[in-house]
């Protein structure tokens, strides 16, 4: 399908059916040319020893089908071409059917227009018309590749012969009965690792108050209190209470209360200078009588 050479080869050949092919159709009155097909390749899942063979050509106004089926006659893939549209030796997609449908491959066809005498429009069926072995490949899909997606992003990819291991808690059983592994979480079974963290005291850590444990411990606001949480913060604050005057009054009563301090000492001085002069006047008196 790749070099010019080769399919020219085809057109004088059967392939891509077997030499021993019948192109005959079922009705006896048209022999497929060998160069209507020039090459085939299909892709399938599929032993190797799957046959396959073409079992109806359609003709109509120009427009060519074809449909691959299996031995048991289950279609395999069909594929349609416009004899305007097509250039000698273009490959053109087949399209997988039913169970097939992730079959995949290319047909290729010769001059399409040069056929339009010897093959009349219509529905043409075949018994006999088997393709080379070598026409047919099979899929062989496989995992290519494994990446461990976590909440630290993806993992680079594993290839080759990747392992799953057991972890924590976890137990992996091989099933070959079934091709499987088996799962499995068996808590208390030796999986799990010791944890000290019960009795790691690493300092710093407020356990109860007020005799209360801290772990249930709540705090609930009473009364003309409000408790609100921020991060790690509480904040106890009473709303209704408000300040009755502004740093600048404050200061001046503050220097008031500091002017009558000041004021009561002299006073309390004064009394007590009054009273020792009212002692020695009394002294006097007594002393004249």
């Amino acid at each position: 399908m790749i070099h010019p050479e080769w399919l020219n080869q085809n057109e004088h050949r059967a392939y891509p059916f077997r030499e021993d092919a019948s192109l005959l159709d079922t009705s006896g009155t048209v022999v497929v040319p060998n160069g209507l097909v020039l090459d085939c390749i299909v892709t399938l899942e599929a032993d190797a020893d799957f046959m396959l063979y073409m079992t109806t050509l359609t003709k109509a106004a120009g427009f060519y089908a074809l449909a691959l089926s299996d031995v048991d006659g289950v279609t395999v893939a069909t594929v349609s071409v416009n004899a305007v549209s097509h250039t000698y030796g273009q490959s053109h997609a087949l399209t997988g059917v039913g169970a097939y449908e992730l079959c995949r491959g290319r047909i290729a066809f010769g001059r399409l227009d040069s056929f339009d005498v010897d093959m009349p429009d219509g529905v043409y069926a075949f018994e006999g018309a088997v393709l080379e072995a070598c026409t047919v490949r099979p899929d062989l899909r496989a995992v290519r590749s494994i990446r461990v997606a976590d909440g630290f992003g993806e993992s680079p990819l594993l290839y080759g012969h990747v392992r799953l291991v057991e972890g924590r808690n976890v137990r992996l059983t091989s099933l070959p009965s079934q091709n499987a592994i088996q799962i499995d979480a068996i808590p208390g079974e030796g999986y799990v690792e010791e944890c000290d963290c019960e009795n790691d005291d690493t300092g710093g850590v407020i356990r109860t108050i007020n005799g209360i444990s801290a772990r249930s411990m709540q705090i609930e606001a009473g009364p003309g209190v409000q408790i609100t949480r921020s991060g790690d913060t509480l904040r106890i604050a009473s709303p209704g209470v408000q300040p009755c005057c502004s740093c600048t009054e404050l200061e001046t009563v503050t220097a008031a209360l500091d002017n009558l301090r000041d004021d009561s000492r002299t006073l309390f001085s004064y009394a007590g200078n009054v009273e020792s002069i009212l002692a020695a006047v009394k002294q006097r008196l007594s002393g004249r009588l």
